[in-house]
């Protein structure tokens, strides 16, 4: 007999023995989503963890040094970041977690009804709406949080600075003028001469002088001796409202990282142990972080 013989010839004895221990109908084959290692010979290895603990979000089993992790969700990927420099924040408004949405994942994801947990500090706090795109001075609509591929959120355990959870963007470095956040916003707003050529290419020397010297991100309350329309771009262009009614329509404009308040006065993860949950609407684990 040919090895190729002998080959197909063993698979066929496997499938054999296979069907003839239970096959597909072995209490291995889906009693849950992990597998107890071999140990020695004749052992066994057996399946332990109940799958109904875990979300929909996410469909992924990861091996690592501190064991196996198990997330559901059809080709989607939500977890929590191991980077934990900011669960060890003196206070709760500086206390921060982020939640990292994979490039691969499908679609939009909706946060209603997630919540987020500390084992240490047996809480549990829900996820709360936000503002896609944040106005200054004016009453904002907020909804459920969607997250869209490559998106992340930072989940700060404190009060927002402006009162409500928001998608950052182009321009949202103004924000952080005149407040503290944890970690800071991203400063990437355009430069005062960029939008001085955008928006007033026929400014004189004199008015050019004075933008030139106004820091990016901030916003002027004196212009000095300037002369009336030069004062008006400063005012209508180089604040927060402004630079978004000239770019919100732009390219790039929004940013992929949502900043999400929990409004919560006191810390919730312990700062030398403690075990950080995700969880979906249903009360489903998407994912679990020990440190």
């Amino acid at each position: 007999m040919s090895e190729a013989s002998w080959f197909f010839a063993l698979i066929i004895g496997l499938f054999i023995v296979w069907v003839g221990v239970g096959g597909p109908s072995h209490p291995v084959s889906y009693a849950g989503p992990y597998l107890t290692p071999i140990t020695g010979p004749g052992s066994m290895s057996q399946a332990y963890g109940d799958p109904n603990a875990y979300s929909s979000v996410n469909s992924t089993v990861n091996v690592g040094t501190n064991g196996v992790s198990l997330t559901q969700s059809g080709g989607k990927n939500v977890s929590l970041s191991r980077d934990l420099s900011g669960v060890y924040g003196s206070d709760a408004d500086s206390e921060y977690v982020v939640i990292d949405v994979s490039h691969a994942t499908t679609g939009s994801l909706s946060t209603a009804g997630w919540s987020i947990g500390s084992k240490s500090s047996g809480k549990r706090v829900g996820l709360p709406q936000g503002a896609e795109l944040p106005r200054s001075g004016s009453v904002n609509d907020v909804n459920a949080i969607t997250l869209s591929p490559g998106d992340e959120m930072i989940v700060s355990t404190g009060r927002s600075p402006i009162g409500l959870s928001f998608r950052e963007n182009l321009c949202t470095g103004y924000l952080e003028e005149h407040q503290d956040f944890h970690p800071s916003l991203s400063m990437s707003c355009p430069t005062p001469s960029e939008e001085a050529s955008r928006y007033y290419p026929d400014a004189p020397d004199s008015c050019l002088s004075v933008i030139r010297a106004i820091p990016y991100c901030s916003t002027r309350t004196s212009a000095g001796d300037v002369s009336g329309s030069c004062r008006q771009f400063i005012e209508d262009r180089l604040t927060y409202n402004g630079c978004v009614a000239g770019h919100m329509n732009s390219q790039g404009f929004k940013s992929a990282t949502w900043r999400v308040f929990l409004n919560s006065r006191s810390d919730l993860y312990a700062n030398g142990h403690d075990t950080i949950t995700l969880y979906d609407a249903e009360g489903k684990i998407i994912d679990s972080l020990t440190y």
